[in-house]
């Protein structure tokens, strides 16, 4: 349990302090919604600014592949999704236009 837990991106949540954008496939396989909703709750609690997007009938390829150009079973999914990535970048970092923190 000690080493699951060592691996686990929720050990590390009560450290995070960067700007966190969760996208999800809602009937992703490998990693299962309740994972990013967990780190979605984690990080809320901890302050950090947090987005979680989640897509209805996608698994995990399809929309990860979609974020690269390739069409996913709802292609609408992929241009939504490249569209809120430069949209996070663009609020999260706003305040530092050249990335320095």
């Amino acid at each position: 349990m000690d080493d699951a837990w060592r691996q686990s991106p929720l050990s590390s949540a009560a450290r995070a302090k960067t700007p966190f954008l969760l996208i999800q496939d809602q009937s992703d396989t490998t990693d299962p919604a309740g994972q990013a909703q967990e780190m979605y709750r984690a990080l809320r609690q901890e302050g950090v600014p947090v987005d979680l997007v989640e897509y209805p009938g996608e698994d995990h390829g399809p929309l990860a592949t979609g974020n690269f150009g390739h069409p996913p079973p709802e292609p609408w999914h992929g241009f939504d999704a490249r569209r809120r990535i430069v949209e996070f970048i663009e609020k999260a970092f706003a305040a530092h236009p050249t990335g320095a923190r």
